[in-house]
């Protein structure tokens, strides 16, 4: 009796998953689903990619070490990538970010804050100066912060599939992709004026070394064998995202 009924729960189990299986299948192949960048996420959707997203980011991220970040040498260094290979999606102060950015689902985050942002961050830094942190309160902080710079760490080395969040892995070193998140660090707090002031005494050698890194598409030599008008045509297709 007691076998009889352990095989019709088997029975049913199995039974329920080919259904659902079918079900999945038959929605995939129905085209129901829109897949237009012009509709934005439903919560159902934004839930699913966040809690995946997420908790797989956190696995691969945990073993990181995140050095020294203060450094004033490694901010400068930052500044160069982000503003050449990030400021178009996720923006500076006072000049916001490319237009395109906010029809982008998931839309990029926003990494400077507004005049009237910084005015209430002021505002509420100036209300905790008499606040004192308690041990636990501060490690807590701490050890969240850590958590977040391996996390975007692993973010900008190897990029997030199914949204426009590219790998830099490939054409950056582990040290440069620090020194960018060094800079994004600073970013936040960062005036438009105060942007402009560290944009303009970045040293010229800086910047030569990262061009001499990413030169302009189109100075690559074309491949043996290959036409060197199609391949500058086919190069900046790609640059351009055509």
């Amino acid at each position: 009796m007691k076998g009889s009924r352990f095989g019709t729960i088997v029975g049913t189990v199995i039974v329920v998953l080919i259904v659902l299986a079918g079900l999945g299948l038959a929605f995939m192949y129905s085209g129901i689903y829109d897949v237009a960048a012009s509709k934005p996420p439903s919560g159902l959707e934004r839930w699913v990619a966040n809690t995946v997203r997420g908790h797989s980011i956190e696995r691969r991220a945990e073993d990181l070490t995140v050095p020294d970040l203060e450094d004033s040498a490694r901010v400068m260094r930052g500044l160069v990538h982000y503003r050449d290979d990030c400021a178009v999606c996720h923006g500076v102060p006072g000049e916001g970010r490319a237009e395109f950015a906010s029809d982008m689902h998931p839309r990029p985050p926003r990494f400077f804050r507004t005049p009237e942002e910084l005015a209430r961050r002021q505002e509420r830094m100036q209300q905790a100066e008499g606040q004192e942190l308690t041990q636990a309160e501060r490690e807590r902080r701490e050890q969240h912060e850590r958590e977040e710079m391996r996390e975007n760490f692993w973010i900008v080395k190897h990029g997030v599939a199914m949204t426009a969040m590219p790998a830099f892995g490939d054409e950056h070193s582990d040290d440069a992709i620090w020194d960018l998140l060094a800079f994004v660090e600073r970013v936040h707090s960062l005036t438009a004026e105060e942007y402009r002031d560290m944009v303009a005494s970045l040293p010229d050698s800086l910047v030569e070394e990262h061009e001499h890194e990413h030169p302009e598409a189109g100075a690559e030599e074309a491949a043996p064998g290959g036409d060197t008008a199609e391949a500058g045509e086919a190069s900046s297709g790609a640059s351009s995202g055509g």
